[in-house]
């Protein structure tokens, strides 16, 4: 595998795969932005101080691995984006990301779109950026100047003093509030309602830069602070035109026309050229070190720490995506804005995936295996054997060559290193020189082999349709129920220190053989059922045990009726048809609605699904296993995913609580403006008057790594001082609440728990209707007593 140290946190490189390369470099202009560029010559040399800083950060020999592709998300007008065409991209400081396109401008908060064109007030559909401060969006749209979003409406910015056919390039914000746009007519800043020419050079965009500052992109990449007062970070040379900065606390990253990158050191640049497709169009440069993400007018490109440039697959198979722009949210995710083929979303998550789409032959797998050379040999529901070793697909093993079939159930390495595979037709044994195969006409009992493992005594255990076989190196043997096996068909098999083989029988229970006894083990013994799917050992001593009601644990050593993990215990499902350990001891099991990761003492912690990045949500029965590395393979219902534990983080970061509108009676109610927990304002009164039937909140928190996952707690002071068990809904509507005084709070819960630093809430005073205030009670009473008095006189 291929280790990448993409974000803060580590992250495994998806497996390269083997498509056709282009080459066709023969591209006269490229987009950036509203504009085109002009390709020019570019003349480049090594001082002696480049050659030390090309060492120093592993420049100077670098390499191309294969061809990557990760596990991504794609937006386009189908799942709710504006337009495909992506200029800009920015986050607010409650959590939304905003997407300039050049069809309008959306707000995104990991599962809505919210767009504004001209009838929702922005003053041009054709935005070239937008940057944020706090909760503001600022604009800059093509031909129609500035505007801004106060988190409530947008308003266009008055006395642009440019001519108003003047396209704008770029816009930033910095700390104070100060706003930089950018054009070819120069920088500009608006600050206290003024506008002023800072620079009258020409400017094609703005980035946001380290520690606050902007850098302006002209002839020469040109920095500007809260001083406004632009300073030459460097100087080019006059055939080399600037189209790309990225800064991070180390390093600062250019990049040139003719697909040159330098790295900017004290008054040096260290030149190199990047073996890559396309014209670097954009940059983005991790939080620390050398790594750096490399868009062109071709495709998606990374380079890790060593120097190795790797390309990217944002699509499987596609080549020819053009990336316009590149971001990192707060949780560690990469967003990819692509010009018309909408925005992709790369999550910070240590997995690889083995599809059809990557090269895999197959549409799952069922077991693995690994040689002596470190190659991982997986079982293929229909492509026959594939290896994997390392960073390329290996030797191959099919029909072709010999199989019965190319329907794989399981395979295993035996202690002489020779590959034993499992068919629905036979069994075969594969050595350097050799291949042997048995069926029934060759001995078998039955041919149907579910399961092989390697024997401790030499040779392989076999579970099949009809029972139990052993191989031990010269010949065969078989047990039956002839033979006093409870059941028929094995399912599963494990062998334990003690050299007894365990089994996972259909419908029967889980059986023990010693060598000459079978013991059964059944619902008598704690197993919540008798149907049971898979089962494997763990390093302690435990026997896990894959049932169709949960997962079972069981010393196997001890007489006890062991432990059942089920619904109620955390897993997503009760079917558990996949169960293997982590080198931490934690057990991964499979099931039908995800993969979840249990603690030694039983603590499920966290699940994860298709939705977190694995190739499928249902795992394949008995497909999961661990390698030499401590890598997990995990066989899904659709490819492979492939993780490493060590590299596994949970999601840290808080979610922000937004409170987006307060509905009575179907209607904003007049009193209501927006708070979240980011502002300095998080409390909001509302005046409740009688004629107010229904009261609805809708809440959201902004969050990208699993959005769906985002829960919310709620409280209604009066009726309950408890914030209620998280759901994920979004919304909530009161009726008829009695007269009286209430808090309403709401918050959030991230997809690993994490909850809102704090909650919003809002204070409802609920007015009685006329007939119910005490002071017509009181002139009630004093009626009533008038009356009464005048009856008796």
């Amino acid at each position: 595998m291929v280790f990448v140290d993409v974000l803060a946190i580590g992250v495994l490189e998806l497996p390269p795969v083997t498509p056709e390369r282009h080459r066709d470099r023969d591209h006269s202009h490229f987009w950036l932005n509203s504009g085109t560029i002009d390709k020019m010559g570019l003349k480049s040399g090594f001082s002696i101080v480049s050659v030390i800083g090309l060492l120093a950060v592993g420049m100077l020999f670098p390499s191309q691995a294969e061809c990557q592709w990760r596990p991504t998300r794609h937006f386009t007008v189908r799942e709710g984006l504006v337009q495909s065409q992506i200029s800009g991209i920015a986050q607010d400081a409650d959590g939304y990301l905003w997407v300039a396109t050049q069809g309008g401008l959306c707000r995104f908060d990991g599962q809505t779109f919210r767009r504004f064109t001209r009838p929702n007030g922005l003053p041009d559909n054709v935005v070239n950026a937008v940057d944020t401060l706090g909760s503001e969006a600022w604009i800059a749209t093509d031909l129609a100047g500035i505007a801004r979003w106060d988190g409530a409406s947008i308003t266009p910015l008055p006395d642009l003093p440019l001519p108003q056919d003047q396209r704008l390039s770029g816009i930033q914000v910095l700390e104070d509030g100060t706003v930089l746009v950018s054009s070819d007519k120069g920088l500009l800043t608006y600050k206290d309602n003024q506008w002023t020419l800072i620079d009258e050079d020409p400017v094609f965009g703005l980035v946001q830069g380290f520690g606050g500052r902007v850098i302006a992109l002209g002839r020469v990449p040109v920095s500007i602070d809260q001083r406004l007062d632009p300073s030459p970070l460097t100087e080019l040379k006059d055939d080399q035109q600037l189209v790309a900065v990225s800064e991070n606390s180390d390093h600062i990253w250019i990049a040139v026309l003719r697909n040159t990158l330098g790295l900017i050191q004290g008054d040096d640049i260290v030149w190199m050229t990047p073996d890559i497709d396309g014209e670097i169009i954009t940059l983005l440069a991790d939080d620390h070190g050398s790594g750096l993400w490399i868009g062109t007018d071709q495709g998606l490109w990374r380079r890790n720490e060593n120097g190795v440039t790797e390309e990217i697959l944002l699509q499987p198979r596609e080549h020819r995506l053009q990336v316009s722009t590149l971001l990192k949210d707060r949780e560690g995710n990469v967003w990819v804005g692509t010009w018309g083929a909408g925005l992709f979303q790369i999550p910070p998550t240590p997995w690889t995936l083995f599809t059809r789409e990557t090269g895999f032959p197959a549409h799952s797998a069922w077991a693995f295996s690994e040689d002596g050379d470190g190659c991982t040999w997986m079982a293929t529901s229909d492509g026959g054997v594939v290896s994997w070793c390392g960073d390329h697909w290996g030797p191959t093993l099919g029909s072709e060559e010999g199989l019965p079939n190319d329907a794989v159930f399981t395979l295993a390495h035996d202690a002489e290193g020779a590959l034993w595979v499992g068919t629905f037709h036979g069994v075969c044994r594969k050595t350097d020189s050799n291949l042997q195969c048995w069926g029934t006409d060759d001995g078998l009992r039955n041919d149907f082999i579910r399961h092989i493992i390697p024997r401790k005594a030499g040779g392989v255990w076999m579970a099949t349709d009809h029972g139990l076989a052993m191989w031990d190196g010269s010949h065969w043997q078989f047990w039956g129920q002839a033979e006093g096996l409870p059941g028929t068909m094995v399912r599963s098999l494990a062998e334990d220190s003690d050299g007894r083989v365990w089994m996972a029988m259909d419908a029967v229970g889980i059986a023990s053989f010693d060598g000459t006894t079978f013991t059964l083990f059944d619902e008598d013994d704690g197993l919540p059922t008798e149907r049971v799917w898979t089962l494997a050992l763990s390093s302690r001593g435990k026997l896990l045990v894959g049932t169709d009601a949960g997962l079972w644990i069981r010393d196997v050593n001890d007489d006890g009726s062991g432990v059942v993990i089920g619904i109620e215990g955390g897993l997503p499902s009760e079917s558990v048809i996949a169960v293997t350990e982590d080198l931490n001891g934690r057990v991964w099991a499979g099931t039908t609605h995800g993969v979840s990761v249990i603690s030694p003492d039983g603590e499920v912690l966290r699940t994860f699904t298709a939705h977190e990045g694995l190739s499928d949500s249902e795992a394949a029965e008995g497909a999961a296993w661990r390698d030499s590395h401590g890598r997990l393979w995990l066989g899904m219902a659709y490819g492979v995913t492939v993780v490493d534990p060590t590299l596994l983080t949970r999601n840290l970061v808080a979610p922000e609580v937004v409170l987006e509108n307060a509905r009575s009676n179907g209607k904003t109610h007049p009193e209501f403006h927006v708070i979240s927990t980011t502002g300095d304002d998080d409390t909001l009164a509302l005046r409740i008057d009688p004629s107010i039937t229904h009261l609805r909140f809708d809440y959201a928190a902004p969050s990208f790594v699993a959005p769906e996952l985002v829960r919310f707690r709620l409280a209604l002071t009066c009726f309950s001082e408890q914030f209620s068990p998280p759901t994920t809904d979004r919304h909530i509507t009161y009726h008829a609440l009695p007269a009286g005084k209430y808090r309403f709070g709401v918050q959030a819960v991230n997809n690993d728990g994490i909850p809102s630093a704090k909650p919003l809430w809002v204070d409802l005073d609920v007015r009685p209707p006329w007939y119910k205030t005490r002071w017509f009670q009181l002139l009630a009473i004093l009626g009533a007593a008038l009356l009464g008095a005048g009856v008796l006189h």
